[in-house]
């Protein structure tokens, strides 16, 4: 029921916020840029925050629990985290990287009528960091 009711404000949060920007900024040409660069990062927090990271990290942090109830001489959960956090880390800094050395064509799938996407580029690319924090981010809610 709780889950539910955070899915229902997120939705209408995301409403909130759409109808701000468009309140506040209109329609033009920035505001599309804003929009495109947005894109990645909210996709991002989807699979890393919400879903992807969860799905294969949970399992992962049970067994681990499960193994740290027969006493073995050093903490299963700290030896995972101590082999999958720094890969992780790497992981999501390669990530941000290549979408900041591919935001040009990137812009371009995403948008490709946009009149001047060098704002959209330089947004998307200020906007690729998000994948590094949302990625830590969705671990240590695997973790917990």
């Amino acid at each position: 029921l709780v889950t539910a009711a955070l899915s229902v404000a997120g939705s209408l949060l995301g409403l909130v916020r759409d109808q701000a920007l468009a309140h506040f900024f209109g329609a033009g040409t920035d505001t599309d840029a804003f929009l495109v660069a947005w894109t990645l990062p909210e996709l991002a927090a989807t699979l890393l925050i919400e879903d992807g990271l969860a799905f294969f990290l949970v399992p992962a942090f049970s067994l681990a629990l499960a193994r740290r109830a027969d006493g073995p001489p050093l903490d299963p959960v700290r030896e995972l985290v101590r082999a999958s956090l720094p890969r992780m880390t790497l992981w999501f800094v390669g990530t941000a990287v290549l979408l900041i050395a591919a935001a040009p064509y990137l812009v371009a799938v995403l948008a490709p009528g946009l009149p001047d996407p060098r704002l959209a580029v330089d947004c998307t690319r200020l906007t690729a960091t998000c994948a590094l924090t949302f990625g830590l981010t969705g671990y240590c809610s695997a973790a917990l």
